[in-house]
């Protein structure tokens, strides 16, 4: 199943659709986390296509 997330999510939260998604395909354009979990996740969910908000205390 492909799954399309709408509006903002942060990096745990992607990682466990992502998770739950088995082979689907998993497509957001924004993600909203923590510094230290967008630094940890470059190259990851957090690439070039891909809005980033930096929060205070995460998603």
């Amino acid at each position: 199943m492909n799954v399309l997330v709408d509006g903002e999510a942060s990096v745990t939260q992607l990682s466990t659709i992502d998770a739950l998604n088995g082979g689907g395909t998993l497509a957001f354009n924004a993600i909203k986390d923590t510094a230290a979990a967008l630094v940890t996740n470059a190259g990851n969910y957090v690439g070039n296509s891909v809005n980033v908000t930096r929060s205070a205390q995460g998603h």
